[in-house]
């Protein structure tokens, strides 16, 4: 197999450390002195296993990370706003019988979800041509969320997920007629889960709601990236983040203060706030 190529591309190449890869890899000999030149792409290298992207392809050529693709105008302008909830975590769970994370899916979700639906709908109107992707949790809230907005009818919106629902899959034929209704404007947002992450190029997406934790900063980078593309028309893309976690704010925080501190001549035009129900959370 050596013979036969003279360049092996692997695009997502965070995934370059899995058992299928390194099986191309080490077959072809790629990235060899005998074999093909290996070059990797990808936006996200960082993997959640112990496996380093450098031991399969050397040194880094090249990296342009978020702050320098705002900078340098490769990436869409970012108006990020960052909801904090006034809820004591640490009082609830002392209540018998109900942790903190039984309560978030009971209790409190109803409120929430309708001051969420609520700061949606609001921004809907301040940006032209809105197009939104919600990235949800569990399969069974992304309906709720697409049946609360489609009752308000500010939008259209409808579900795609991966895994199973009710014991029935969304069949890929369904998942493209969506995508295709998406991307030509006759659905305005779609709630996804665990889907999206990577490899959908919907550009003018311009409104991206957070909902769905993640301690990955992989993910977390790929699904704000589904609202980084350039687009004719589109002036920045509005990310809405309602996930109340020290890990997330530090994020954010880092991402505002790269930001900051560009060159003075750079207009960016990219703020980072927090943001409770009725004003701006300095706090």
């Amino acid at each position: 197999l050596a013979e036969i190529y003279d360049l092996i591309i692997i695009d997502e190449a965070h995934h370059a450390g899995s058992s299928s890869y390194l099986k191309l890899i080490n077959e072809t000999l790629a990235g060899t002195n005998n074999g093909p030149y290996l070059l990797g792409l990808t936006a996200t290298p960082w993997r959640s296993d112990e496996s380093k992207l450098d031991e399969i392809f050397c040194e880094r050529l090249c990296c342009v990370d978020i702050a320098q693709g705002l900078t340098s105008g490769y990436l869409s302008n970012v108006d990020y706003r960052m909801h904090v909830d006034n809820i004591n975590w640490e009082n609830l769970s002392n209540i018998k019988g109900a942790s903190p994370k039984e309560l978030n899916k009971t209790l409190f979700i109803q409120e929430w979800d309708d001051a969420v639906i609520d700061t949606i709908r609001d921004t809907w109107s301040e940006i032209n041509n809105p197009k939104g992707i919600i990235f949800c949790s569990r399969i069974e809230h992304a309906f709720r969320m697409a049946d609360k907005i489609n009752a308000m009818g500010f939008t259209r919106a409808e579900v795609i997920f991966s895994g199973s629902f009710n014991g029935r899959k969304m069949n890929p034929i369904d998942r493209s007629t969506t995508l295709c209704d998406f991307t030509d404007g006759i659905i305005g947002i779609i709630c996804a889960v665990d889907i999206f992450n990577e490899g959908i190029d919907v550009p003018d997406v311009n409104i991206v709601v957070f909902q769905r934790v993640t301690h990955s900063r992989r993910i977390f980078i790929q699904q704000l990236g589904r609202g980084l593309r350039i687009s004719p028309g589109k002036e920045k893309v509005i990310v809405l983040d309602f996930v109340s976690d020290v890990r997330r704010f530090a994020a954010g925080l880092d991402l505002k203060g790269r930001i900051s501190s560009a060159p003075r001549w750079v207009q960016l035009n990219n703020p980072v706030k927090f943001i409770n129900k009725t004003k701006e959370d300095l706090k």
